[in-house]
């Protein structure tokens, strides 16, 4: 959620809070009643999606960036053992195909990244029992090869969590308008009625809805 959105929010937990808290006031209306329900329920819904988005993307971030990390790591390493082999070669070609910082790596983009470190795999693989003493093993590939598949799998979730982002975004947007509706056509307008039945409730009320008329 936006700023605007969550200032939002904390104003309908005070206009429930005061409803809620005046319940005898108004719950012999059941026009009233019933207006009151369907906001608090629409508040329920954008708390649970927008705790809910919050935490998907929290988490697909957190696994992307560990795993971007330790990817980088890795591959700078071996890319540097292999480059050894290249010079001991004279292989001037393979020496610059392996010549990536762990800069180059990690903070590229995430495609260019996926395409940096299976470059740097094919070369591996291409030298296939050539390597180890040059301290690169067969568990090492094979662990490299993991990383770069998790880290791809990883990014297409990031993508379809995005899409699901947006979803969620135009969800937030149509309930907010929702709740608005609720309270501008509905509550505002019946609890009118209230001003001079109930004022204590009554300005309370006002007090707390013209928050989010700010």
């Amino acid at each position: 959620m936006n700023k605007r959105q969550n200032n939002k929010l904390k104003s309908y937990n005070d206009i429930t809070a005061v409803l809620s808290a005046n319940q005898s006031v108004y719950e012999v209306y059941p026009v009233i009643k019933i207006a009151v329900e369907n906001l608090i329920s629409i508040t329920a819904q954008i708390k649970a999606l927008a705790t809910q988005s919050a935490l998907d993307n929290t988490g697909i971030t957190e696994q992307k960036t560990i795993i971007k990390e330790k990817l980088s790591s890795l591959a700078v390493e071996l890319a540097a053992s292999a480059s050894a082999y290249a010079v001991d070669l004279n292989d001037k070609e393979m020496e610059a195909a392996l010549d990536f910082s762990y800069s180059d790596i990690r903070y590229a983009r995430d495609n260019d990244t996926i395409s940096i470190t299976s470059a740097i795999y094919n070369e591996l693989a291409e030298h296939n029992g050539k390597l180890t003493d040059y301290l690169v093993s067969d568990d090492d590939k094979s662990a490299l090869k993991r990383l770069i598949d998790d880290f791809e799998e990883v990014s297409k979730n990031k993508g379809l969590q995005h899409s699901q982002s947006v979803s969620d975004t135009k969800k937030l947007c149509l309930l907010f308008k929702e709740a608005d509706g609720v309270l501008s056509q509905k509550i505002d307008r019946l609890l009118m009625r209230l001003r001079r039945k109930a004022p204590s409730f009554y300005n309370a009320y006002l007090t707390a809805r013209n928050i989010i008329d700010l």
